[in-house]
This record gives structure tokens, sequence and C-alpha cells, in this order.
């Protein structure tokens, strides 16, 4: 299939017919064995294939934990009678192997819902290594096979932390997500208005995420006030709707695209010209977004009084049309 990695196989590479044949027994078996091996290479050594939940080269699972996790297995085969042990071997078998052994998918999305069995059959040896070891030893023993028990735990939990903190990053996309709907919670408020340049031409970030946007300021301000304190604009229509609304607000804001975005020339003359049309805007770069403030006294008295025409092509914006001690003037993109 062209939707699996090219480290996948599925039953069907050992031939078209549903039904196999006593010749192709042992190309299935050979098969399957491979997809085990893959799923066990990654599970515990290192990943064969990347997976955007998972970015570590690693192993998913600790490989000092192996050890547990088949004396956990035997355990548990050995008492399938009690319905527990029942309840995780199935957990476990049905679902990391359909995925990943049958059909040759051993991703980390697809097995991880069986790593709470597999944490299960883990706490079970450990358990039952202690039951056998306490038994065995002297009762002076004990403390000290609490203690070594603990410092064990310890030791994985340190080691984990470890892996989680220095060898796993969150993707640019995700940073990136991030950055912009918490300052966009953080921006809107009652009597403010914000503002979202999004180009849908030029699949821009801001336009592409615009129900990641809503849903940030419905967590800010309550679903059904979306519509009083931000809107999606076009750079087309950015000047025209803040000379619109600036007799409605007293403060107005205007959230860009930064210098890591996708944002052509023509629209960066645009944001260019916010601070010359609107002087005392305060403009604060992040990472991945710019965030434009303009003060009430600017609002008040901007020093352009016509949205500039980004309809046509050229994109320069004219200088001589900001005045230089007057407040009126055009500001015109041709």
């Amino acid at each position: 299939s062209s939707t699996l990695p090219t480290h996948c196989h599925t039953a069907s590479d050992a031939g078209p017919n549903p039904i196999p044949k006593p010749e192709s027994i042992l190309p299935m078996l050979s098969l399957l064995g491979r997809n085990l091996n893959e799923l066990i290479t990654n599970e515990f050594v290192h990943q064969l294939g990347p997976d955007f939940i998972l970015n570590r080269n690693g192993g998913w699972e600790n490989a000092i934990l192996v050890p547990l996790l088949a004396i956990g297995l035997g355990l548990t085969l050995g008492r399938l009678r009690e319905q527990h042990n029942w309840l995780i071997t199935l957990w476990l078998v049905l679902l990391a192997v359909p995925g990943a052994v049958f059909f040759g998918f051993p991703a980390f999305r697809i097995v991880s819902p069986a790593f709470p069995a597999m944490d299960l059959l883990m706490a079970i040896a450990l358990w039952g290594c202690y039951k056998v070891m306490a038994a065995s030893l002297p009762r002076s023993w004990r403390p000290g096979l609490v203690t070594v028990l603990l410092g064990f735990l310890t030791v994985v939990t340190l080691f984990n932390t470890y892996i989680y903190f220095r060898e796993l990053s969150t993707p640019d996309d995700r940073v990136h997500l991030r950055e912009f709907t918490d300052l966009l919670a953080a921006s809107v408020a009652p009597g403010r208005m914000v503002l979202l340049t999004g180009e849908p031409h030029i699949q821009e970030f801001i336009d592409s995420n615009q129900d990641n946007a809503e849903f940030a300021v419905r967590g800010a301000v309550g679903i059904g006030h979306e519509r009083d304190v931000y809107r999606v604009v076009t750079y087309e229509e950015l000047f025209g709707t803040l000379l619109t609304l600036r007799g409605q607000y007293s403060d107005l804001r205007v959230i860009a695209e930064g210098p890591k975005g996708s944002v052509g020339i023509k629209q960066q003359l645009i944001l260019d010209a916010l601070p010359r049309c609107f002087p005392g805007t305060a403009i604060d770069r992040l990472r991945y977004e710019v965030i434009y403030a303009i003060p009430s006294s600017a609002l008040s008295d901007p020093q352009c009084t016509s949205a500039p025409d980004a309809a046509v092509s050229g994109a320069r914006v004219q200088e001589a049309d900001f005045p230089t001690g007057g407040h009126s003037g055009a500001l015109i993109i041709s």
C-alpha cells in the first residue's frame, strides 16, 4: 500500500489470493516473523521509521524492563484461569499484534494503546519477584529488599524523565500553533478588537488555522462572544477594517505572521505601513507571530484616511502620501 512506510509489509505481499495455498505458508510465516521483528526492534531498540507522535530515535520502551515484561507475561499465561489475567493478555494481543504483525504497520500510534497492558505485566513481574524473594530470605532482610525495589523504580523513573525532557522535542509546527493560540487567547478582551491577517491564496498559517483560533478565543471569552473580540481579515481588507472599527473600539490589535511565516512582499509592505499610518503603534515580534498594538491616540487621529488598494499589483507604498506635518493623507499601494 502506498500509504505505508517503505519498511512496513502487509499480508498482501505474500500473494493476491486471500486464501493461502500450501506453498505460500512459508512466505507468509516469514512475513509475519519479519513484522514481529520490526515491532520488537521499534519497541526496545530503535525506531525503524519516523512517527509524528514520537520523534525519538530510540525504542518506545526502556530496554531494561524487557526481563520484567517476559516474566510478567509468563506469570499471566500460567494463570489464565483468573479473569484479570485474561483481560491483560487480550488487551496486549488485540491492540499490539493485528496492526503491527498482521497488517505490517508497527508504528507508535498504532501500538501505543497496548502500553498500559505492558506496564501491568511489568508490575505483576515486580510483585511476583518481590514475593518470591521475601519468602526465601530471612525476615530481617526484607527492609533491604524493599529498599532495592524502590531504588530500582527510582532509577527507571529518573532515566525515563531524562529521556522525556532531553531526547524528545516538539515539532516546529506544534510550537508555532501553541504560540499562536496562546498569544491570541492572551490578547482578546472585552472592549478590544483583535484582527488576524490571513491570506487564503498562499496557504498562510493563520488562515489555515481559523478553527484553532476560534477554539482559543472561545476558551478565553466564552462561546458566543467571539465576534465581539476578534476577526480574520485578508491583507486587502486590513486597513479598511481598521479605519471602520476605530470609531467603535479604543483598543485595536493586529496579529500577523512573522519572519518565519509565508508572508509575501506585498503583504509585508502593508504590515510595514501600519506604524506609519498609526504613529505610536507598538510592535512585538515573537518567534513566529508579530503583534501590532495600536494606541487610542493613533486611532482617533490616523495619518491616512483611506484604505490601501491591495488588489493592485506591484505592491509599492508611496511614501509621499504620508504628510509630514498634517493629519490627513492617503495610503496607496500601487
